[in-house]
């Protein structure tokens, strides 16, 4: 993707050290604002959006991070945080295959 993501730290949840670790893989959609957050898993809530994957791992302790994002791929489902719902896949366009 050019140019890149960035992510909303204020949409993901710290755990008990304060980390807001954002697995690489993770289907992630953009918002009204223009940042990007971890997708959710419906139609209804990602219609229309702009979807895509998480390039690399993140941690979002410290604020918003710009980082890489895949919105064409070809990619190993098992090798995912977590296997992309038929919505999302549909969300993509197609452009991104999940094996």
């Amino acid at each position: 993707m050019t140019g890149g993501v960035t992510l909303d730290s204020a949409a993901f949840v710290a755990d008990g050290a304060g980390d807001k670790i954002v697995p690489s893989g993770t289907v992630i959609v953009k918002q009204a604002n223009g940042k990007w957050a971890a997708a959710p898993a419906d139609a209804a809530t990602i219609a229309g959006r702009y979807v895509a994957l998480l390039w690399e791992r993140v941690n979002l302790r410290n604020g918003d991070e710009m980082t890489g994002a895949l919105d064409e791929a070809r990619v190993i489902g098992a090798r995912l945080p977590a296997v992309p719902s038929a919505d999302q896949l549909a969300a993509m366009g197609g452009n991104i295959t999940v094996r």
